[in-house]
């Protein structure tokens, strides 16, 4: 629903070292350990196997990829999601994973294992785990560096990152992987499949094999192809006879109108409009609060202005400058819209933006 600025992954911290390649320095320590299930073989032997690796050209340049891609690749393509579908059309055939809800699949066996083998040779789980050094290079940095602060796909929950004064990790995001990892599992550690969200979000989408269809917050947000509309019976709602107390509220509910596949699939597989209807306390509040900055309301404020001068009479180019300054003021106290920087969020805004929208250009 909501664009992950990603170009945060290329910043550089005190030590001149982007995410990227503390993610890669990460990487090649833990892929030189044995594989549990030969400890004749490193990690780094079996990923030079099963992904065909040339043994005779630098690893790190042929690993990157797997991990991460480079500005110039991106700006190349135009777009991240490419380059993921295009490692997808280069091992799909061969390395493919099983959807856990799926039924007995010919070779299952074999599939599975080798799905297992590819996820620790990767070290996802090592990746993921909590760690008390500040040195160490995990999902806990990982958020802290992207610094988001709501889920991308829904924009309804804080997903926090937090540390004690001890530096100790108490909670932070889950990961979910766009293109799921038991699937795609040679996309386990890359970078741009990971998905800070929260827990509704990541285990509505779970292992479903949905992604190549859904919006893919790396490069795009719901936008103006997706919005929310308050409606009764499918139709949008009369703000006029909202104010005049004629619509029955308990049948005012949230649509997401969409004219975007992208954005329909992402609604269905994550039950966007399922879960926000579920938010009547909040879509009331804004309509009610909507009432104290319509345009009648401005006008009565105006007249409490004018008494407040000795009734001296404020012509309405006077008026509207008035209400232009103190409109962002207004906007904060009264819809609760809070004054941010641009692109910092918090929950539920793109429904109160959306929705100001709608109640303004519908109010007579």
């Amino acid at each position: 629903m909501i664009k992950i600025d990603y170009s945060l992954l290329d910043g550089k911290d005190t030590h001149q070292l982007t995410a990227k390649d503390k993610h890669l320095s990460w990487f090649l320590e833990q892929v030189q350990k044995k594989c549990k299930w030969n400890r004749k073989i490193t990690r780094k032997d079996y990923l030079i196997q099963m992904l065909k690796l040339d043994k005779t050209k630098d690893f790190v340049e042929q690993i990157k990829p797997y991990l991460f891609f480079d500005e110039k690749e991106i700006k190349k393509v135009g777009n991240c999601r490419t380059l993921l579908e295009n490692l997808i059309a280069k091992h799909d055939a061969e390395l493919r994973g099983i959807k856990r809800a799926n039924k007995h699949v010919p070779k299952e066996g074999m599939i599975k294992k080798r799905t297992t083998h590819l996820l620790e040779a990767f070290g996802y789980e090592d990746f993921d785990g909590k760690h008390v050094k500040d040195n160490k290079w995990d999902a806990y940095k990982l958020c802290e560096i992207l610094k988001i602060d709501v889920c991308p796909y829904c924009n309804r929950l804080y997903i926090f990152t937090v540390r004690n004064e001890k530096n100790h990790c108490l909670t932070r995001p889950e990961i979910d992987h766009f293109y799921p990892k038991d699937i795609y599992p040679y996309l386990s550690c890359n970078l741009y499949n990971f998905i800070p969200s929260c827990h509704t979000c990541n285990n509505s989408k779970s292992d479903k094999d949905e992604a190549k269809s859904m919006v893919y917050p790396y490069d795009e947000d719901f936008g103006d192809n997706g919005v929310f509309r308050a409606k009764i019976n499918g139709t949008n709602i009369d703000v006029n006879e909202f104010f005049e107390g004629k619509l029955d509220e308990n049948k005012i509910k949230l649509a997401i109108v969409s004219n975007n596949d992208k954005v329909d699939k992402s609604k269905k597989v994550l039950h966007l409009e399922e879960i926000y209807n579920m938010h009547r306390l909040d879509l009331l509040d804004f309509l009610n609060r909507y009432k104290n900055y319509s345009d009648p309301e401005r006008k009565f404020f105006a007249k409490l202005f004018e008494s407040a001068i000795n009734a001296k009479k404020i012509d309405e180019s006077q008026m509207n400058y008035f209400f232009d300054v103190i409109s962002k003021q207004l906007e904060k106290q009264i819809l609760g819209m809070h004054d941010v920087p641009d692109g910092k969020q918090y929950p539920l805004k793109k429904m109160k933006e959306d929705l100001k929208k709608q109640l303004d250009g519908n109010l007579k």
